[in-house]
């Protein structure tokens, strides 16, 4: 009785000792559980006003993107003032046709509606200081040195970078003042004048100019004949080739002038046209 007590107490032992084994739940178990469970299913329909509240966050992300490769394609620290001003757009298609032309040198004809011929003429001027980091000579024949001058430091272009060759004041009858940067001729009508002012201008400039802008052969159609303006813009695009100076030659739209036009393609680079 003693011995079967003592083995029952081990086998006790024994059952206290090992744990149990817990029941793998059946795969019908697991098939009653899946079915069981709730699922979280995405809904795969879109509702009209879901739509609706997409399409104009799609419109305004568009118009943000527009607006920010707008900003880096014109100046990467432009303010929003400077993006719609009128003088931006014409400021883009006069550095554009520059920028297609060669970079060390070449005289261009530009061709420019009356209207808005003098806010294109100083807005050239203020691109090509800029571009070339130079200076540079401006021969004007519409308006006497001293209002050019004036507008200029208006609109806040650097008049130090630009020697003038005036050929209106003296026939204007008003007192000259002799200045450092200035040279004066009797009159447009007097192309030899012009001719020699325009050698003697450069020979004496220390810092030789990179530029220059000439004001106009419209100007000069008034106070000569076709043939004689063809001959001295034809010298003068010589004298730009051999001092390697970027040319530009104003000039105002016309039908006209449209045979002046056709004569001088030839001996220029390039005819540009801004409307």
């Amino acid at each position: 009785m003693k011995k079967k007590k003592a083995k029952q107490k081990v086998k006790l032992k024994k059952a206290v000792k090992k744990p149990k084994n817990k029941k793998k739940p059946s795969s019908i178990k697991e098939l009653e559980n899946l079915l069981t469970k709730p699922l979280k299913q995405k809904r795969t329909f879109v509702t009209k006003e879901e739509k609706s509240i997409v399409k104009q966050k799609n419109k305004i992300n568009s118009k943000i993107e527009m607006k920010t490769n707008l900003e880096q394609e014109i100046h990467p620290d432009a303010e929003l003032s400077e993006l719609i001003d009128p003088k931006r757009g014409i400021d883009l298609k006069i550095l554009r046709y520059l920028e297609e032309l060669p970079k060390e040198q070449f005289t261009a004809l530009l061709l420019v509606e009356p209207t808005n011929y003098s806010k294109i003429n100083y807005e050239l001027l203020r691109l090509l200081i800029n571009h070339t980091k130079g200076k540079g000579i401006y021969v004007t024949l519409n308006r006497a040195y001293e209002f050019v001058e004036e507008t200029l430091k208006k609109e806040k272009i650097d008049t130090e970078q630009i020697v003038f060759i005036d050929a209106i004041s003296k026939g204007t009858g008003k007192n000259i003042v002799s200045r450092e940067n200035v040279e004066y001729i009797e009159s447009p009508r007097d192309l030899t004048a012009l001719s020699v002012i325009l050698d003697e201008t450069y020979q004496k400039m220390t810092e030789k100019p990179k530029f220059m802008v000439f004001d106009s052969i419209s100007t000069l159609l008034i106070y000569n004949d076709v043939s004689s303006v063809e001959r001295f813009t034809h010298l003068i695009i010589g004298k730009l080739r051999e001092w390697r100076m970027k040319g530009v030659l104003l000039m105002v739209k016309s039908e006209e002038h449209r045979g002046v036009v056709n004569s001088l393609s030839q001996f220029c680079d390039r005819i540009l046209e801004i409307i």
